[in-house]
């Protein structure tokens, strides 16, 4: 059995590779300046919780087989930044950023690091796949073993309950 999770968010340690939750810090930091493209690239955002349930769900079946997603609510860009901003009492950013002049940043970052001895901060290949929509359909995990996922507005609440925001807005 394989399973296909989404863009995994919600709490966690937190890495590089909890990319998520590194955009809500960076958001409620005033760290993004805009929108990466014209925002509408779509990710499935999976909540970790809910992934985690997935795959004992997938153990506990008994044909054994076959290949799941375990996604979450597909949303744009632009709409989880609108959503973040209300739950946080912030304004969404506005700007959007070409992705050549993000990945021409990335490169410069890149290079930054390199010279500074540090991990860099974004490159041309993050700004590549930030681009990309990552839109999952779950209905055979649904259908097959139970899957269930919840609301980006909900999960996004406890994520940010968890980093220790309050919620302004729904």
């Amino acid at each position: 059995m394989i399973l296909y999770p989404g863009v995994i968010y919600g709490p966690g340690k937190r890495t590089e590779g909890n990319i998520v939750v590194k955009l809500v810090s960076d958001f409620l930091a005033g760290k993004v300046p805009g929108i990466l493209g014209d925002g509408r690239q779509v990710w499935s955002y999976a909540f970790v919780e809910d992934v985690a349930r997935g795959h004992l769900l997938a153990l506990r079946d008994s044909r054994g087989k076959g290949e799941y997603v375990l996604g979450g609510e597909n949303v744009s860009f632009s709409d989880f930044f609108e959503l973040l901003g209300r739950l946080a009492g912030k304004r969404a950013p506005r700007m959007r950023i070409p992705p050549v002049v993000a990945k021409l940043a990335g490169a410069l970052e890149v290079g930054w690091a390199h010279i500074s001895g540090r991990l860099p901060l974004m490159t041309p290949s993050t700004v590549s796949m930030m681009v990309e929509s990552w839109a999952c359909d779950s209905a055979r995990a649904e259908r097959e073993l139970g899957y269930k996922c919840r609301p980006l507005r909900q999960g996004l609440a406890q994520t940010l309950e968890w980093m220790g925001i309050p919620i302004v807005g729904g």
